[in-house]
């Protein structure tokens, strides 16, 4: 079974790296976003969903601090992925804070995490960032 699973895995994450900003047809689109959440709902485990639940609202609080540093625009207008010192450095904060926020957007789809040559760990944007980007969207953010 452990196979199974492990082969599941890369399935997943292959299908992942060709479908950033989805499939153009909807139709499809909504069915694997159907299968992938039932997928989900079997895989989590029941303390797993309250915890989501009890720290959402950390979680919309890491999205509005990333609003106000700047972060979604720096990332977005990143040309290769930034280093979380790099991205601290560029929206003037301590890379501590940097890092925390990374975690949470990560996380949550907001941006992704690769591995540079060099083994170290950076930051690019992803469809969801360049949305955050949008001054509709972070004013609706800002506004709940």
């Amino acid at each position: 079974m452990a196979d199974l699973f492990h082969a599941l895995t890369e399935q997943i994450q292959s299908v992942t790296m060709h479908v950033e900003d989805g499939p153009q047809d909807q139709q499809a689109r909504a069915e694997l976003l159907q299968a992938a959440r039932e997928l989900v709902t079997a895989l989590e485990q029941p303390d797993e969903v309250v915890s989501l639940v009890a720290f959402s609202s950390g979680r919309n609080m890491c999205v509005r601090i990333a609003i106000d540093m700047k972060l979604f625009d720096v990332l977005s207008a990143a040309s290769q992925p930034m280093s979380a010192h790099s991205l601290a450095s560029e929206c003037k904060v301590e890379e501590g804070l940097m890092v925390r926020v990374l975690r949470t957007l990560v996380g949550m789809g907001f941006a992704a995490q690769v591995k540079l040559a060099d083994g170290e760990k950076a930051f690019r944007a992803t469809a969801t960032t360049r949305q955050m980007t949008r001054p509709s969207t972070a004013a609706g953010v800002r506004f709940l």
